[in-house]
């Protein structure tokens, strides 16, 4: 199975319609700059489901379903990611690149696995955190905000404990190298090089999904008194700040 660029990939979105694709199996209303309807993943009676055509996406703010094209056909036709790939490249005129390994291409997409695994570890810890004793402060602040439980699941929400190290130890105990840790965003290095801290700490916290779904990021706000009333991951090999906002 071929291994595809970020630059096919990129093309393909760009040639692919994400209304016409979902089209052909939710029926969609123009609805500002988006496109709303009946999310087909779960059961509801007032759409929730939104198209947006040009960050070729689509989410569900109901159940928490959210991707691009190539993600949606998996989903929806149960397809793999080479086979919507092939079935969007048909529908695009598109030729599928021909199998080459790139050890240079293979290296960076092997290094962006283990930012995506640590943001992976990160997320679940937090969200664990939330549901926790220690999360009892994070639970307050969304009770008042209306937010219930299965909303802030669906949406991947946690908190991070009022703690140096809490993550730290976690990422630690799964094998995350500290410098992967350091990269995704998720700790700092002490001064004088006597380990690390966490990044977040005693805050609310959103996870920044990619397209395809993939945990890049976190936005966190405090649960205390900082200055900093919000705050969000550094830019990675895996997170632009300018083309990715909660998975939108």
């Amino acid at each position: 199975m071929p291994k595809y660029s970020r630059e096919f990939l990129t093309d393909l979105a760009d040639r692919t319609s994400m209304v016409e694709v979902v089209s052909r199996h939710v029926q969609l209303k123009k609805r500002g700059s988006n496109w709303l309807g009946l999310c087909p993943f779960h059961q509801e009676k007032t759409p929730s489901f939104n198209v947006s055509e040009p960050r070729k996406a689509f989410k569900c703010f109901g159940c928490g379903e959210g991707g691009d094209a190539i993600a949606f056909l998996e989903k929806i036709q149960g397809m793999s990611f080479h086979e919507a790939v092939e079935e969007l490249a048909g529908r695009a005129g598109m030729e599928l690149p021909k199998e080459t390994f790139d050890p240079q291409a293979a290296a960076r997409s092997a290094h962006r696995d283990k930012l995506f695994h640590a943001n992976n570890i990160a997320a679940d810890y937090f969200a664990r955190t939330l549901a926790s004793p220690l999360g009892a402060a994070g639970r307050t602040c969304l009770e008042e905000r209306a937010i219930e439980t299965p909303f802030a699941q669906s949406w991947q929400l946690g908190v991070a404990p009022d703690a140096w190290d809490g993550l730290s130890n976690e990422l630690q105990r799964q094998g995350v190298a500290p410098r992967i840790a350091e990269e995704a965003g998720l700790v700092i290095p002490r001064k004088g090089g006597s380990g690390y801290y966490d990044r977040f700490r005693n805050r609310l916290m959103f996870p920044i999904k990619d397209p395809r779904g993939r945990v890049v990021a976190f936005g966190g706000r405090t649960l205390g008194d900082d200055d900093a009333k919000y705050i969000n991951s550094p830019e990675s090999p895996v997170y632009n700040k300018s083309s990715t906002l909660y998975g939108l």
